[in-house]
């Protein structure tokens, strides 16, 4: 493989390239039947946005062969993203169920940060795909998130082909394909990651208050979530960016509805809403429009539900008004300057914040088969 090529230039493009492809070939057994899955197929309906590139040459290198694991790398997108079976069923509330009935799932940060999750690291976090990263950022930064702490890393690495090449130079080390050297050459041409601020990182600074507060019915820590962060007032800028992004969607609609004191804020969102290209929004905002006091009318097409939606919580007045004063003090997120491909190998030791960057850790040796 090293005579090849296949590592001889830099992650760059390795998975829209065909590379990761010709890896998989090398080190697993071609499928007998290739299929597509369900979340990948239903990716554009869903979210509003087409699956993009680099996610659907993963979709396709690992469809055509049959592997779990790459290096330390178990890829996947979440099941729960599909299309529901029955065209009125509402796919949010389906989703916020869900959540409530699995404490270890995804489902709702992916929701809040607009980053869908692509798998996990052996004994390190789920990752997720920075969906709206870019711009400002060149590429989707890949991001961790730790599911018992409840805390964003990263990011772990700087695109879904920096991630793939990490963990094809590994699995090629352990198949013998490639040698130690030829591996750490591999792993030092990896760039580190972006360290400016992303669009995923505010996105889950600014709705950590709807995760507590819809995931765990906590009005109290969802009130101090909510005074940690600043975030724009509703009015055209919230309503500009909600029918095209999902967590801000998320964050205008359930501020309208929760806090809002004219209801044509809530109806405007709402309206707004319902015009999206993306499932999620659009029920979302049906969401919203059942739950909404009878005052803001019958926002959209749909205002007899099927079923009441249970999974969104009414405040204590304590609580609504601890949201409501928010601080004026800017959030402020620690980033350590040091990284290393590693880091996108395992997970790191923890620090209290909603947000941290992975400090830099030894390569790990080849995992013997």
């Amino acid at each position: 493989m090293a005579r090849d090529g296949v590592f001889a230039g830099g992650p760059e493009r390795f998975v829209e390239s065909g590379a990761l492809a010709r890896v998989l070939r090398r080190i697993a057994e071609p499928r007998r039947k290739v299929e597509v899955p369900d979340p990948a197929h239903d990716f554009h309906a869903v979210w509003g946005t087409p699956l993009p590139r680099d996610l659907a040459a993963v979709v396709r290198a690992f469809s055509a062969i049959d592997v779990e694991w790459l290096g330390r790398w178990r890829p996947g997108l979440s099941e729960a993203f599909v299309l529901p079976a029955r065209a009125r069923e509402n796919l949010v509330d389906k989703l916020l169920s869900a959540e409530r009935r699995d404490r270890r799932s995804t489902t709702l940060v992916e929701l809040v940060t607009g980053a869908p999750a692509i798998g996990v690291l052996r004994g390190g976090p789920r990752v997720l795909y920075g969906l709206h990263d870019p711009p400002p950022l060149a590429a989707s930064a890949i991001w961790g998130w730790q599911v018992d702490e409840m805390l964003l890393s990263g990011p772990v690495a700087a695109s879904l082909s920096a991630l793939a090449w990490i963990h094809a130079v590994a699995a090629a080390q352990r198949e013998k394909l490639i040698d130690a050297r030829d591996a750490q050459a591999a792993l030092a041409r990896v760039p580190a990651p972006p360290t400016r601020r992303a669009p995923t990182s505010t996105a889950a600074e600014q709705n950590r208050w709807l995760l507590l507060l819809l995931r765990d019915a906590d009005p109290v820590a969802a009130a101090v979530a909510f005074a940690g962060a600043r975030r724009p007032a509703l009015g055209a800028t919230t309503l500009a960016r909600v029918a095209t992004s999902v967590p801000a969607a998320l964050d205008g609609l359930f501020r309208a509805f929760l806090f809002a004191d004219r209801p044509e804020l809530v109806a405007s969102h709402v309206a707004a809403a319902g015009g999206s290209r993306s499932r999620l929004i659009r029920d979302a905002a049906r969401l919203v429009d059942e739950l909404a006091p009878p005052s803001t009318g019958a926002l959209l097409a749909s205002a007899n539900p099927i079923h009441k939606p249970t999974h969104v919580y009414a405040l204590p007045a304590s609580s609504l008004h601890a949201i409501k004063t928010r601080c004026s003090v800017p959030s402020s997120i620690s980033c350590s300057p040091r990284w290393s491909p590693a880091a996108a190998m395992t997970t790191a030791p923890l620090r209290p914040m909603a947000h941290r960057r992975a400090p830099t850790a030894p390569v790990p040796p080849a995992t013997p088969r």
